[in-house]
């Protein structure tokens, strides 16, 4: 992260910490300093963001579905449908963890 910050970004991330040690309010901080709080805040939301790593399928809108298989609940099996062509036929007993991994595998290349 460090790398893609420009030098006000630098600046921001030092102030940020050093606001943080400070023990003082951030409005009574940022006046001290000579900036506003709004803009504080603006820089604290944009470096947690260069921070985190991407999450899967975060810029997609995934639909849920609501599935009632047929024989009721409990059954052999399931299937599910990707919705690009592609169907998953899945134990019955499936653990819940287990079926968000294999989805969650589904989406990549």
């Amino acid at each position: 992260m460090e790398a893609d910050l420009s030098r006000k970004g630098r600046r921001m991330q030092s102030l940020i910490a050093a606001q943080s040690e400070s023990g003082r309010s951030i409005s009574v901080f940022c006046r001290s300093h000579r900036f506003s709080s709004s803009k504080f805040f603006w820089w604290k939301r944009r470096l947690r963001g260069l921070a985190r790593p991407p999450v899967p399928f975060q810029d997609k809108i995934l639909p849920f579905v609501r599935v009632i298989p047929e024989g009721g609940i409990g059954g052999n099996h399931f299937e599910l449908s990707l919705g690009d062509g592609r169907v998953l036929r899945l134990p019955g007993n499936l653990a819940v963890p287990t079926l968000i991994q294999i989805v969650l595998g589904t989406g990549r290349q």
